[in-house]
């Protein structure tokens, strides 16, 4: 799940203390790099799969015993990592998804809610233009309210609600404040503690209708294995030239089974997925700082096994905006940046 960065005084110089328990902050992040910082340490890789600037809308509410965070995404994504060990207690809303979207190949619709047990190892698509909210609720409260303990859950439960009652949950997020302009208001606790209230309410309904998601159909899983299988090779050897046959090799399949694996997953072939890989471990090498650090775009490509540099340079620039060396010279004048 998601999470919006913690302001702090150090990011606002002189900042007033808090004038309320109950605030709420909106924000806009920008290029994967930054995505991946709020994904961390759950997120394993983030991977944008269109070209373009990647942008997220992203607001968090705070609150005595509720936390609230939501997010909207101009671009499809995939997500895979590992639930942290408090993730037992969070609850995420698909608020809207203009497309096919999935969690370890069982598609999941707006109106689903996805219970996180810790721990739990994630893969998911979600198309452009998808939002969602989590509530993350300390363990008393969640307790309290019903929630499944992590260590009785073998799968990811999802709860699927009525149309009124996902009404209610975008009505409710909305009256938080969600979507506003970037800015951090005080809020007052009069209005927001009957909304926490109301928020209890609903995830009460949740817990109590989660079950574990339905396995993906056969052919689904035998392509997400395949997917994996080869995605690991690949990732585990950026630097190496490879074939299909050597992908085919790793997932113990025809090279025509991992061709028709990635048609059917992720949209795009083999090698065109793996130069977008190469391009965003790329981004993520020339971002890097400290004595290990690339100090030429030609070192950085070598070290993700760019054979072709011109070329990759305008899948690079297609992706995130700009060239190699104009995201190795804005991190080399501005760390910061």
């Amino acid at each position: 799940p998601m999470r919006c960065p913690v302001p702090s005084e150090s990011s606002s110089a002189g900042a007033a203390p808090r004038s309320s328990p109950w605030w709420i902050e909106c924000s806009e992040t920008v290029g994967v790099d930054q995505v991946l910082d709020l994904a961390a340490p759950s997120a394993r890789h983030l991977v944008q799969l269109a070209p373009g600037r990647l942008i997220l809308r992203l607001w968090r509410l705070e609150g005595p015993g509720l936390e609230v965070h939501g997010g909207a995404s101009n671009l499809p994504l995939r997500a895979v990592g590992i639930t942290p060990p408090r993730g037992s207690s969070t609850a995420s809303f698909l608020l809207e998804a203009p497309g096919r979207c999935t969690m370890h190949g069982h598609e999941v619709k707006p109106g689903d809610v996805l219970l996180w047990p810790a721990g739990l190892a994630y893969d998911g698509i979600a198309p452009a233009g998808h939002r969602w909210a989590t509530v993350i609720l300390p363990d008393r409260v969640a307790r309290s309210l019903g929630r499944m303990d992590s260590g009785e859950v073998a799968k990811l439960p999802i709860a699927s609600l009525m149309v009124a009652r996902m009404t209610g949950a975008r009505e409710l997020f909305d009256a938080m404040g969600a979507w506003r302009d970037a800015e951090i208001t005080d809020l007052d606790p009069s209005v927001y503690e009957p909304l926490r209230d109301h928020c209890y309410d609903l995830l009460r309904h949740v817990f109590q209708q989660a079950r574990p998601a339905v396995e993906a159909e056969r052919a689904t899983r035998s392509a997400l294995r395949v997917i994996r299988a080869v995605e690991d090779l690949w990732l585990s050897q950026l630097d190496r030239k490879t074939k299909l046959e050597d992908a085919a090799g790793a997932a113990q399949v025809s090279p025509r089974t991992v061709e028709s694996a990635f048609s059917r997953i992720l949209g795009m072939p083999p090698f065109r997925y793996l130069e977008t890989l190469r391009a965003h471990a790329l981004f993520l090498e020339l971002r890097r700082t400290g004595p290990d650090a690339p100090a030429t775009v030609v070192e950085g490509e070598r070290r993700c096994g760019v054979a072709h540099p011109s070329r990759f340079a305008s899948r690079y620039r297609s992706i995130f905006g700009e060239l190699p060396s104009e995201t190795l010279h804005r991190v080399r004048t501005d760390p910061e940046r």
